[in-house]
């Protein structure tokens, strides 16, 4: 009996010894996997020229995870228009189980945004009311090459509710009630949807127009199908609504294409609520963004914005508030081909002709 005793426990002991060096070698393998994934996703927010840094990578958890707090991290994008530097005090933590199939990213409740090569965008800081997570389900990741990227079954993000604060500004500039935002593998495809989402905005933008927006609503719940090559996508469109103080957009119904070569197919509705002030402030917004470009070679004029206006009646299938607000119908199917309305697209672009006389 004390001999199968003494081998049990010899057995224990170099299992113990033996998970012990599997384990410190798969959290290398972990740090390389999590370094190549956050420099990798610093270039696909911002171009190559971007980057991820941090002060110090750290991988606890023996015996039963892997925990990856990376302290102080700084996500650098660098694009030619604009440069910004997001950066946090407080640690990004990466967690998963020991054959990888399950991972939690927990975001700094706190960041800084600040813009590098522009004076006009004034710095911003966000504060989550809880630390965003987004939890991502893998195929597993034991033993794979740490430059490979990770294969994912399904990724889900969501987040309580932020402010965002401008600096040299009292007050908060933006803030939300909560996103969550849920991408699936379903037969070749990405599904992406959004539910929860919405925004809200002071002033958004006041230096583009005499017009003030007022504040800000934006929310909606969407649902995004595309294909792993991007060739193929459909979404549908519960409900998305923009509303502001002087206008409104409100968006409902499913667009669908097959590749760049063929007819999308499917149905939109677009409410316009005092579509003329929509126009006023989006020409104003442009007027604004070109003027302040490298090339300033046109500007959107009165009479342009009166011939849009007159497009946009003329499309509408149905007028409310003594013509102030628009229902756009948008269908597009084999048969009848791209319609707006009652108007085929020779006839669109017939009635955008006359508007513009």
């Amino acid at each position: 009996m004390k001999k199968y005793l003494r081998i049990g426990a010899a057995l224990i002991f170099v299992f113990a010894i033996l998970y012990s060096v599997f384990w410190f070698y798969q959290s290398k393998q972990v740090r390389g996997i999590v370094d190549h994934a956050l420099a990798k996703g610093a270039i696909r927010l911002g171009g190559v020229n971007s980057s991820f840094e941090y002060s110090d990578m750290k991988v606890q958890g023996f015996p039963l995870s892997f925990d990856v707090t990376i302290d102080n991290p700084k996500l650098n994008l660098r694009d030619k228009r604009l440069s910004l530097e997001v950066a946090s005090q407080e640690p990004l933590l990466i967690s998963s189980d020991v054959i990888g199939y399950k991972l939690k990213v927990v975001f700094p409740p706190t960041v800084n945004s600040t813009a590098i090569n522009s004076d006009d965008v004034a710095p911003i800081k966000i504060s989550w009311a809880n630390p965003p997570v987004l939890v991502v389900k893998t195929s597993g990741l034991l033993f794979r090459a740490p430059k490979k990227d990770v294969p994912y079954e399904s990724i889900h993000y969501s987040d309580s509710g932020y402010s965002v604060y401008k600096e040299g500004e009292e007050g908060v500039f933006a803030s939300s009630g909560g996103t969550s935002y849920n991408v699936i593998r379903e037969d070749g495809f990405d599904v992406i949807a959004f539910s929860n989402s919405n925004l809200k905005i002071d002033n958004l933008m006041p230096f583009a127009s005499d017009l003030d927006l007022g504040s800000v609503d934006v929310s909606g719940n969407i649902k995004q199908k595309v294909s792993s090559d991007a060739s193929m996508y459909e979404f549908v469109v519960d409900n998305f609504n923009f509303s502001s103080e002087i206008f409104s957009i409100d968006v409902m119904g499913r667009w669908k294409s097959a590749g760049a070569k063929q007819q999308p197919l499917g149905d939109l509705k677009v409410r316009l609520s005092n579509y003329e002030n929509m126009v006023d402030y989006t020409s104003d917004a442009v007027n604004y963004a070109v003027e302040n470009s490298a090339f300033p070679i046109f500007r959107v004029k009165s009479q342009q914005k009166d011939g849009f206006k007159s497009f946009l009646y003329s499309l509408a299938t149905e007028k409310y508030n003594e013509g102030s607000d628009l229902m756009l119908v948008i269908t597009s199917d084999d048969k009848s081909g791209i319609k707006v309305g009652q108007y085929n697209f020779f006839e669109v672009m017939g009635l955008f002709r006359e508007s513009f006389n």
